[in-house]
């Protein structure tokens, strides 16, 4: 069974900010195909989910990010998928705004919580980046993934989102070219 992976920290004080967008995606996803409330489990939130006779898991690791290799350990063990079965939801700084591309393998690009999962897993997982782009100013990389989306930011946020909920099929039965067109 596939678990798709939301990236976040845990927390009303994290809940709307650039980091958080695998969460964010998560709960539209929950939104839509969930058939379980989430259940707090494996060091975060999970829950079961059917779309068009496909089960799948989503799991948002309540470990804060640099610990979310291990809670991903936890899940995936329990239910025994297998590395291949991964998709994980995150951030990217050097995407634009919304942008959305997948990457099949390679570097964690110094991402805290990929970086966690690579140490685990090795490199070989499916990933969805979300473009939250480059601070206007010479602001610090922290500071700006941890603070919130501007009100026009989210806005253009919300419309990705629901471009990735009509790619869902494509990503769940592993057609990335078809997923990739649902932005184009």
């Amino acid at each position: 069974m596939k678990i798709i992976v939301g990236l976040g920290n845990p927390g009303e004080k994290y809940k709307f900010t650039r980091h958080n967008i695998g969460f964010l995606v998560a709960d539209e996803i929950y939104e839509q195909y969930a058939q379980t409330t989430w259940i707090n489990k494996f060091g975060g939130l999970y829950c079961k989910c059917l779309f068009e006779n496909e089960k799948f898991l989503i799991f948002k690791p309540e470990t804060f990010m640099n610990r979310s290799g291990l809670a991903v350990r936890s899940i995936t063990s329990f239910f025994k998928t297998n590395v291949s079965q991964l998709i994980v939801i995150h951030d990217d700084l050097d995407l634009s705004i919304g942008q959305i591309k997948v990457k099949s393998s390679g570097g964690h690009a110094g991402h805290n919580g990929l970086k966690s999962i690579h140490q685990i897993f090795g490199d070989q997982y499916l990933r969805v980046r979300i473009g939250i782009g480059r601070p206007e100013h010479q602001t610090e990389v922290s500071s700006y993934v941890l603070s919130n989306f501007s009100p026009s930011q989210m806005k253009q946020m919300n419309t990705h989102k629901k471009a990735f909920l009509t790619g869902m099929a494509s990503l769940l039965t592993g057609n990335l070219r078809c997923f990739m067109n649902s932005f184009t």
